[in-house]
């Protein structure tokens, strides 16, 4: 990420005169694309540099660049000419980076892209996952297509300063200079000048540099209005003023917090953009909660005070959270407001229908889940995170197996949370778990019953509508203790075991957090009637007990070990935010 940011906000010259490039030499014969094609897949991610013009020869293919490349083309003032073939495409998973180092040395040179042609993207189309950097001293010039003219977008294309797309056409379609499809992100780090772009549904044009003096032409696939503006480019506070964008439509440019909207010039209303579902993360803490995030739009506090969500988990009852004005988070520069949805571990596959209201008024209704959360993380996941995703994984399975028959069935068949990172894992390797335990001072539990009632004491770890520690005492058939409690302490302070069936106590510890699950529980008898009794335990006790037995079945060895990695990894975190994500 470092490098792809340092390419963002246009390389150095010292970065890229401290670079060792390949140079790309001319002979007699005029270079072409089988050419260039060769000498980029042969530099294994070094800089090219092209010291002549670069032309498509007839019959010629297209310049891919594979997934998994990471290719650096210096035109060095010098041209591609596609001769009506299509130039570049940036396959998924790959990254171009094209530069003109000429033009730090001579303001005034240029480098084309020019003569393009194809279905879409003229001159470079990028697929999904994708990136196309383009730094200064760089101009598309007649290429054309039926949407992009010069670049079709539907992954990811950076643009810096000096860089001029805008004498390309299109063939009937949209995007004179830039089509940036639905999914795909358009970058602007600087004073660039573009005719035309092309926005799709929910796409904008992110600036991440001074773009003061930066030309660009915009139009948008929905009809804007002023009840209903378009937003078509952030970080506006920053980087940029209306002045820096056209429309040629009968819509104006209004500039509305770190926001730029395309709206109707008809009335002379505030601009009123609703409140919206943006976000989700989890929270890991004495419940596994899914964070849903609003913008607030033109809202303020006070107006939605008496705001809620409603969220809809499968067939169990409505949750509905009020707002909280104090639960925010910062992401991307800007405050969102949160509501958590409380999931059992069961539930970490279902998806979360969110319903926002502010009284009886519907406003936004987005779905979320946990899956959806995962996978925006797993792209570059933490070591917390990848714990997380194979705990969700490994406790649905283990779940699955205790409720699949009897009164303890699920009602529904729970989807399951499919990916795992078993290449980081220790799920398999028990004996390694098992040690890890006991390095860490884990052990099982000790129980002195000698001189009670008690014949019997097991645990329970439950992860579901909270994290829970069941300890279980089972008095001798002959005693004569029947009341509904037995008095105990635990930890010094006063509590009751309770009835669960004849003979059969119970105590319940709730809301543990996952980095304090080695926490040890002393539970001592003060009943005179029961004798004296004294359990010292642990929730990881009970996780190191399931892997020491040899009769625990595989899934639950593997949730047990899912535990333990985890707790590994957030032990020391108060209320361990592991990442976020968008929808």
């Amino acid at each position: 990420m470092g490098k792809k940011k340092i390419i963002s906000m246009i390389v150095s010259v010292a970065m890229i005169v401290a670079m060792f490039p390949m140079i790309v030499h001319a002979d007699d014969q005029q270079f072409s694309f089988a050419d260039l094609q060769a000498q980029l897949e042969a530099s294994d991610g070094e800089r090219v540099v092209l010291t002549e013009n670069c032309t498509a020869l007839n019959g010629e293919s297209t310049i891919t660049v594979p997934g998994g490349a990471e290719w650096m083309l210096d035109l060095n003032g010098k041209t591609i000419n596609g001769n009506s073939n299509e130039i570049f495409v940036v396959s998924s998973g790959a990254s171009l980076t094209l530069m003109n180092t000429a033009h730090d040395d001579d303001p005034t040179s240029t480098s084309f892209i020019a003569n393009g042609q194809a279905a879409n993207g003229g001159a470079i189309y990028v697929e999904e996952d994708g990136e196309l950097f383009l730094c200064s001293g760089i101009e598309f010039v007649g290429n054309g297509a039926q949407n992009g003219g010069a670049i079709y977008c539907a992954g990811k294309v950076d643009i810096g300063s000096d860089v001029i797309i805008a004498r390309n056409y299109k063939m009937g379609g949209k995007g004179t200079d830039i089509f940036v499809a639905e999914g795909g992100e358009l970058i602007l780090g600087g004073n660039a000048n573009i005719n035309n772009v092309y926005l799709s549904k929910d796409t904008v044009i992110t600036l991440s540099g001074n773009c003061s003096n930066a030309s660009v032409g915009v139009e948008t696939e929905a009809v804007p209005t002023f009840s209903n503006p378009v937003i078509f480019a952030v970080d506006a506070d920053n980087y940029g003023s209306t002045s820096i964008f056209t429309c040629e439509s009968e819509y104006e440019i209004v500039k509305k917090d770190n926001v730029f909207l395309l709206a109707t010039e008809i009335e002379e209303e505030e601009v009123v953009i609703p409140p919206s579902i943006k976000y989700c993360n989890m929270t890991l803490d004495g419940k596994i909660g899914l964070n849903v995030y609003i913008d607030l739009g033109t809202y303020t506090e006070d107006e939605l005070s008496s705001s809620f969500m409603e969220f809809y988990v499968g067939n169990r009852e409505l949750q509905i959270v009020e707002f909280d004005s104090s639960f925010t988070a910062d992401i991307n520069a800007k405050t969102f407001y949160g509501f958590r949805c409380d999931l059992s571990s069961l539930e970490l596959g279902c998806n979360v229908e969110c319903l926002l209201k502010n009284g009886e008024e519907a406003l936004d209704q987005e779905e979320m889940s946990v899956s959806s959360y995962l996978a925006a993380i797993t792209a570059s996941p933490n070591g917390v995170e990848k714990a997380f995703v194979n705990f969700a994984h490994y406790m649905w399975e283990y779940l699955k197996s205790v409720h699949s028959d009897g009164e303890n069935a699920w009602e529904y068949n729970y989807p399951q949370v499919s990916k795992v990172y078993d290449d980081d894992f220790l799920s398999l390797n028990y004996d390694a778990v098992i040690t890890g335990c006991e390095e860490n001072g884990i052990k099982a539990a000790v129980k002195d019953i000698e001189n009670s009632d008690v014949t019997k004491v097991t645990f329970q770890l439950e992860f579901e509508t909270t994290n829970a520690f069941m300890i279980y005492f089972y008095l001798d058939s002959e005693s004569s203790y029947s009341a509904n409690s037995i008095p105990v302490t635990v930890n010094g302070e006063k509590k009751r075991a309770y009835k669960v069936a004849d003979n059969k106590y119970r105590i319940r510890i709730n809301d543990i957090y996952l980095q304090d699950l080695d926490t040890e529980y002393i539970i001592e008898s003060d009943c005179a009637d029961v004798g004296d009794f004294t359990v010292t335990a642990s929730p990881m006790s009970y996780v190191y007990t399931a892997l020491c037995n040899s009769a625990s079945s595989t899934a639950k060895k593997n949730a047990m070990a899912s535990v333990y990695v985890l707790w590994g990894l957030v032990s020391g975190y108060n209320d361990a935010l592991i990442g976020q994500g968008g929808r």
